[in-house]
């Protein structure tokens, strides 16, 4: 079954802003998965400076450049695992290092085809 990982974060922990020291260990991290066959993709993601938000009034969706006050965490990152069940995928995460800075979701995928 594939999951995805999110790894979330205060503004000043994630993207650019994320200190290096974290992005090395989480780096490892993925290796460690990688050489376990279990990571399929996956990407670091740059802050909401050079992202944006889409918002919906009821009709039509409008974009929301910054300042984004009412947004306490952010997706700073995911993983794309294959796992074998969902208890897999919660003891991957209890070792996630992201975790001595901020939170992980992980949610499964609908196969194609079944949504």
């Amino acid at each position: 079954m594939q999951v995805v990982m999110m790894l979330l974060g205060t503004h000043d922990k994630i993207g650019d802003n994320a200190p290096k020291e974290d992005v090395q260990k989480i780096g490892g991290f993925a290796m460690k998965l990688a050489s376990e066959g279990k990571l399929k993709g996956g990407q670091q993601l740059r802050g909401l400076e050079e992202g944006f938000r889409v918002a919906s009034d009821g009709e039509v969706g409008r974009i929301i450049d910054g300042p984004h006050a009412e947004l306490k965490e952010l997706v700073g990152g995911y993983f794309e695992l294959e796992v074998e069940s969902m208890e897999e995928a919660k003891a991957i995460a209890a070792q996630c290092p992201h975790l001595n800075t901020g939170s992980v979701v992980v949610m499964p995928v609908v196969p194609r085809g079944q949504g």
